[in-house]
């Protein structure tokens, strides 16, 4: 991989400085050494953050580790999955875990404060972009947070289109089954622009319990037991 730093960049770890008046005389770590420290410093500050129930500052911080991915990363890399880009970058599961991490987060940072919604939306995205040959558990479940973002934007209509286009893509059936599952969230909750519908909920649920997985048909049964009993 092809990757420098120019002096007159700004400098990775994130001061706001040039790189040649900042970190550029440190010694012992290459260019892609000292990056992909700070990107491993600020993903750990941001769990720091969540162990003091921190979620929307851990989300800030991690949203820069996710744009320095891809302005010192992915222009010099050619990754298809998320699972070889982890372990081209770390060789580890450090990225593949947190960008999971990452998404859900912002999920509740989301009921916190709305701009999260569309920082996930953002990200998942980005995400099926970069990355459309990851494995399909991540990419059906980036997917359906891109969706469900779509409708807490107030983009209702968007957001529908996007789960009808999900449920038709080249997924197995139990995944199918948590798309819809994931769909029938959004109207058994409701969102700010539009009331919950629990007759239309009440109806995914149901298609997701007709091809789901026995394992896991118990979420499935609980989120229709809630139903009827509100």
């Amino acid at each position: 991989m092809s990757l420098k730093i120019g002096r007159d960049d700004s400098c990775p770890c994130g001061s706001g400085k040039k790189y040649k008046k900042c970190c550029m005389n440190q010694k012992a770590t290459s260019d892609k050494e000292q990056i992909i420290q700070k990107i491993r410093q600020r993903i750990d500050n941001g769990y720091d953050l969540l162990e003091k129930h921190q979620v929307t500052e851990a989300c800030d911080m991690w949203w820069k580790v996710w744009v320095d991915i891809q302005k010192w990363f992915l222009p010099h890399n050619q990754p298809t999955s998320i699972q070889s880009f982890s372990d081209q970058i770390t060789s580890d599961y450090t990225i593949y875990n947190w960008i999971q991490d990452f998404e859900a987060k912002l999920e509740n940072a989301g009921k916190i404060d709305r701009r999260f919604y569309e920082i996930r939306y953002v990200l998942a995205f980005e995400f099926r972009k970069f990355f459309p040959k990851s494995d399909s558990y991540i990419l059906m479940n980036m997917g359906t947070a891109a969706a469900q973002s779509l409708f807490h934007l107030d983009r209702t209509d968007e957001g529908e289109k996007l789960f009808k286009k999900l449920i038709v893509g080249d997924y197995e059936e139990n995944l199918r089954g948590w798309i819809y599952t994931y769909w029938g969230d959004i109207y058994a909750d409701g969102t700010r622009a539009m009331s919950a519908d629990k007759k239309k909920a009440k109806t995914l649920y149901t298609k997701a319990l007709a091809i789901i997985d026995e394992s896991e048909r118990s979420a499935v049964e609980d989120r229709l037991t809630a139903l009827e009993s509100n």
